[in-house]
């Protein structure tokens, strides 16, 4: 994948300080992103939670309330 989406996320993710970091797994449409996420996630021992494909926005970036809730649901199991 490109070294810029690792780089990038990398980046990122030295600069969190939360206790516990989640990420949710980009879409399937972009593998690399997929793949650099997992990395990254896995680099920390973050947790990576499934997009809810079925439960996006028009956008097809942002959750829909329903998407949101079942994220938050998987973070408080």
């Amino acid at each position: 994948f490109p070294v810029t989406i690792l780089a990038n996320l990398q980046y990122i993710r030295k600069r969190v300080t939360g206790h516990k970091v989640y990420w949710i797994l980009p879409s399937h449409n972009n593998p690399q992103a997929a793949e650099a996420v997992l990395q990254v996630a896995a680099q920390y021992a973050d947790v990576v939670l499934p997009r809810p494909q079925q439960h996006m926005s028009k956008d097809r970036v942002h959750p829909t309330q329903t998407g949101y809730a079942l994220l938050a649901k998987e973070i408080t199991k």
